[in-house]
């Protein structure tokens, strides 16, 4: 399967500079923005690959950067039988990414884990990034995740492939004046759609 571990969205704890950890700090408008980015982009690579299943913390700003995900893709698939382009997507907050990563590293015996050259050129010197990842708002780390074909074995076989890749919003610039700093309100609508859109 190929595994994506997202970080939610900008909050209002994280613009104060507070670590929200566990309690429900809501999404920010341009971390609003920055879930439809990351959505967009995750439609753009994987346009006829439905989802295995997305699972996302309890609070809300994992929640709603989990919605906006999967209003994008391909609805989820009802059968299941494992394959190896399965998309299985975890959406959380950074307390929880680490200590899921780490679990799940733990199941995948010393040799069956591989690197991109491209976060680890010199490994396993260089395993630093792919071992102990961190995630800036809707950075996402890649992995293939694979049962180990060994007979006997069991165990699992992971290559990452990307940490803490933040591609979708690198030419995404914050709204000036501090509009884009306030929470998010669902009941806001954008102006096209308050205006009604043209005929075509």
């Amino acid at each position: 399967m190929r595994l994506f571990l997202i970080r939610h969205g900008e909050t209002v704890d994280n613009v104060a500079g507070v670590l929200a950890g566990i309690t429900d700090s809501r999404l920010t408008l341009h971390g609003t923005v920055q879930a439809g980015m990351l959505a967009s982009h995750l439609a753009a690579r994987f346009p006829s690959t439905p989802v295995r299943k997305i699972f996302t913390s309890d609070l809300q700003r994992a929640l709603l950067t989990g919605r906006a995900v999967q209003s994008m893709l391909l609805p989820e698939l009802t059968k299941w039988g494992a394959r190896a382009d399965d998309l299985v997507i975890v959406v959380a907050h950074g307390l929880l990414l680490q200590p899921l990563y780490a679990c799940l590293i733990e199941r995948v015996p010393w040799g069956r884990l591989t690197v991109d050259r491209g976060i680890a050129p010199h490994p396993p010197m260089g395993f630093g990034p792919a071992l102990r990842p961190h995630w800036a708002n809707t950075a996402y780390l890649e992995a293939m995740v694979v049962l180990d074909p060994v007979v006997g074995g069991g165990g699992l076989r992971m290559h990452v492939i990307r940490v803490n890749c933040t591609v979708h919003i690198s030419e995404l610039k914050r709204t000036r004046g501090g509009i884009g700093r306030a929470a998010h309100d669902d009941r806001q609508r954008t102006l096209d759609s308050y205006f009604g859109r043209g005929k075509a």
